[in-house]
Parts: C-alpha cells; sequence; structure tokens
C-alpha cells in the first residue's frame, strides 16, 4: 500500500471534487474506496502508537526530585524547539495525593508543569509521527501566508493563510476556533511557528483562506509554503488555566494547613 497510497490520496480528493457528476454505482464505489483507504491509515497509526508504547513501556514517571531551575512564572505556554524533540524529557515531579505539599509555590508550580505538558506532549508525539508521513493530527500542506489585515471583530492585525484546495474540505471540518497551529517551512527541522487560529468565517474557507494569530514575533516570508498542523490538545482551554496558576496567589495564600490524621476515641 506505501507505493500507492499517494496515487490513492490524489484519486480520493480529485473525486471528491466530482461528487455531484457521479452515478450511484460509481458513488458507491468511491464511498468503498474512501472508506478502505481511511481505515488504512486508522491501521498505520495504530500501529505506529502499538511502536511507542513498546518503546517507552519500561519507563515509569515518578518526577524529577531536585529543585526547579527557574519559576515556573517565568515559563512560555509555547514550547520551545528544544522542548518538540520526542527525546526531550521535561522536568516534571509527581502529584502529591497522600502527603502534603511544602507551601502554595510548591503546588502551583507542580501542577502547572503537569498541564502544561499534558498540552505540549501530543504535539511532540504527532511532530514527529508527520516528519515520518504517519501523523494522526490533522496536517495540511502547501499552506501559504498571504497578508497581514485588520481583524475587524477583535480589532488586532492577523494575518491571512491559503490552504491547498485539495484540504479545504478537511479544513472546514475539523479546524477549531482559537486551536494551536504551528507551521513550518523545513519539515519541523528548525522552524517552529506558532499560532491560533482567530477567524474561519465561512465566506473565507470557501476561498481556502484563515486567519491566524502569530504567538510570538516570528519573521514571516510570504513567499514559502509551509507545512501546519493542528495541536490535538485545545489550547484556548490550556491557555486560560495555565495563565491563571502563573499570576494566582500573590497576594493572600489560599491554601490552608490541616491534619489528616484522624482521632479515635
Amino acid at each position: 500500500m506505501d507505493d500507492y497510497e499517494k496515487d490513492v490520496c490524489n484519486i480520493v480528493t480529485s473525486l471528491k471534487t466530482t461528487d455531484n457528476c457521479m452515478l450511484e454505482m460509481t458513488k458507491e464505489k468511491f464511498e468503498q474506496l474512501e472508506k478502505i483507504y481511511t481505515d488504512i491509515k486508522k491501521l498505520k497509526a495504530e500501529k505506529t502508537q502499538e511502536k511507542a508504547k513498546a518503546l517507552f513501556k519500561n519507563l515509569k514517571f515518578n518526577g524529577n526530585g531536585n529543585l526547579p531551575l527557574e519559576n515556573f512564572r517565568t515559563l512560555s505556554l509555547i514550547p520551545s524547539p528544544e522542548e518538540l524533540k520526542i527525546n526531550f524529557q521535561p522536568y516534571l515531579r509527581s502529584a502529591k495525593l497522600f502527603r502534603p505539599y511544602y507551601n502554595c509555590e510548591h503546588y502551583l508550580d507542580i501542577q502547572f508543569r503537569l498541564l502544561r505538558e499534558d498540552l505540549i506532549s501530543p504535539l511532540r508525539t504527532g511532530i514527529e509521527e508527520t516528519k515520518t508521513g504517519k501523523s494522526r493530527m490533522h496536517c495540511y500542506k502547501n499552506v501559504k501566508v498571504i497578508e497581514l489585515a485588520l481583524h475587524l471583530s477583535s480589532g488586532e492585525y492577523i494575518h491571512y493563510v491559503k490552504i491547498h484546495e485539495s484540504q479545504i474540505r478537511l479544513c472546514k471540518k475539523t479546524l477549531k476556533m482559537f486551536s494551536l497551529l504551528c507551521l513550518s517551512s523545513d519539515k519541523y527541522q528548525t522552524e517552529f511557528l506558532f499560532a491560533s487560529v482567530a477567524d474561519r468565517e465561512d465566506c473565507l474557507m470557501y476561498d481556502g483562506k484563515i486567519g491566524i494569530k502569530f504567538e510570538r514575533d516570528y519573521e514571516i516570508d510570504f513567499s514559502k509554503e509551509y507545512q501546519m498542523v493542528e495541536s490535538p490538545a485545545y489550547f484556548e482551554a490550556y491557555r486560560h488555566i495555565l495563565l491563571a496558576l502563573q499570576v494566582s496567589f500573590f497576594q493572600k495564600p489560599r491554601i490552608k494547613k490541616t491534619n489528616n490524621s484522624l482521632n479515635f476515641f
């Protein structure tokens, strides 16, 4: 199947655009072909996942014992390129279930880092799978950044990108507002540009366009074609919680000391 997968994908994509011109029998055969192709992709993704599980099955998370190298309040929600390498080991400590935390900062540090890793980990794995062509993430190829324009609803300047016509249907179906996107023009070797979905109006998507807001000040090359993936973890939900953890508890501690031992009479 590997030798013909690209050809099958092209056939399925091209036939979708002529759906209204098909005879009923042809439509039925096409739907069967599309289902077989989808099932094979799913099977390949499951095999890749099984290999990953076999690779890491002997690893047991106990958390790092040393103190953190930096204050968690200074950490960016957006991962660095180093953090997206598949062999990267983040600084994490286990949540305490039966023993007390030392203080509020200890509690917040642990919870923040665990939640941040929960956001980053699926993206890290998905990008690594993208390099092998077997990613389970929604992946868009031949994406071009076409303009910087004022978004009237938010009053902010955002970039608009053009999705390849063969992937417009996927974009309409799966792309969520405020989702985290990662763009790269070198197949995620050194370049990682993070943005969130800022505009996906139907009138835009009809022409294969979406509005995105870059999370940092990147130097955007309008002449390049990018590969773009959508993070499996919904960024907007994580963003508010992580930011709240970073700014909370500045004025007055809200964690009370209690005695968890039971007195028997």
